[in-house]
């Protein structure tokens, strides 16, 4: 029997407890770790297996990837502030997330677009299971997703890169 349609879902199973980072029980009560300047994806967090993956990014490596908001998003964004102030502001992130992503590559880890042609991200850990975001929920987000293959990804969007994710992603 063929598999359903990308919405055909199967209950998921939760992943383990070690799956959470140094500072989860602010991440789990705002989503928002300043000291680390990062972001958890929990509200975009898919609790279901998808039958169908051809509308699935399977990212099973160390990796930093950029994620800019859908087009819609990103109209809403500009028209909600001056043209000078959206450009300013437009500048600082593509600065400090340019400086992080080439730090980061230069020590040979996967910096690329992870783009919107599909609907679904799933991270890939190294005992199989997984985490699955579901991008449509998160339609105006910006930044870097980080993933190092231990921990549930996270959003980051700073200007400097913690040394708790520096030491993460640096190692092999």
């Amino acid at each position: 029997m063929a598999p359903g349609p990308v919405d055909s879902v199967v209950p998921a199973v939760v992943d383990p407890p070690d799956r959470t980072g140094p500072s989860d029980s602010l991440l789990s009560r705002g989503g928002v770790d300043a000291a680390l300047g990062t972001y958890s994806l929990d509200s975009l967090r898919l609790d279901s297996i998808l039958l169908d993956t051809s509308a699935v990014t399977i990212v099973d490596r160390k990796c930093a990837l950029y994620l800019d908001p859908d087009s819609a998003a990103t109209e809403e964004e500009r028209a909600q502030m001056s043209e000078e102030a959206y450009l300013e502001s437009m500048d600082d992130y593509q600065y400090y997330t340019y400086t992080v992503a080439s730090t980061l590559e230069s020590r040979g880890l996967l910096v690329e677009a992870l783009g919107r042609r599909k609907r679904y991200v799933r991270f890939q850990y190294p005992d199989g299971s997984g985490y699955t975001i579901d991008l449509a929920r998160g339609r105006d987000l910006r930044g870097l997703v980080l993933f190092d293959r231990a921990i549930a990804p996270v959003l980051w969007l700073g200007t400097e890169l913690s040394p708790e994710w520096d030491r993460r992603l640096s190692g092999p």
